[in-house]
C-alpha cells in the first residue's frame, strides 16, 4: 500500500522525516519496503500483512502512527457532497445469490492519467 507522507501529515502532526517514520512503522510491524519521491512528496510503500486489514487505508495508517508517536490524530473534515436524485437502473437477476445491491450515479468526474 502506498501512503503519501504529506497527506498523512494532514491527519496527524508528524515532526519526523519520512525515513524516520518508515523506521518506526517497520519496527512496529508494518514494514515500509520503499520510499519513492513523487512530485516532491515522499510516498511510503507499506507491506500490509493479511492479519492487518485495518491498515489498508489512510485512517488505519493514521491510527497506527498515532499509537507509535503517542499523538492524537487531527479531525479531517470530509467534503460534503450532494448525491444526484437520479436513480440507477439496477436489477437483481438472482435474489438467492445477491439479496441486495446498491448503486449511485456519480457526475462531474474526470478520468485522466497522472
Amino acid at each position: 500500500m502506498k501512503i503519501s507522507f504529506q497527506w498523512l501529515k494532514d491527519y496527524i502532526p508528524v515532526d519526523l522525516t519520512a525515513e524516520e517514520l518508515a523506521y518506526k512503522l517497520t519496527m512496529a510491524g508494518l514494514e515500509v519496503e520503499n520510499i519513492e519521491i513523487v512530485n516532491g512528496d515522499p510516498v511510503l510503500e507499506i507491506e500490509v500483512t493479511p492479519n492487518r486489514p485495518d491498515c489498508l487505508n489512510m485512517i488505519g495508517i493514521t491510527r497506527e502512527v498515532s499509537a507509535i508517536l503517542n499523538r492524537e490524530p487531527s479531525q479531517v473534515k470530509n467534503k460534503e457532497i450532494a448525491f444526484p436524485a437520479e436513480a440507477c437502473d439496477i436489477s437483481i437477476e438472482d435474489k438467492q445469490a445477491c439479496s441486495r445491491y446498491i448503486g449511485t450515479v456519480i457526475k462531474g468526474t474526470q478520468i485522466s492519467a497522472a
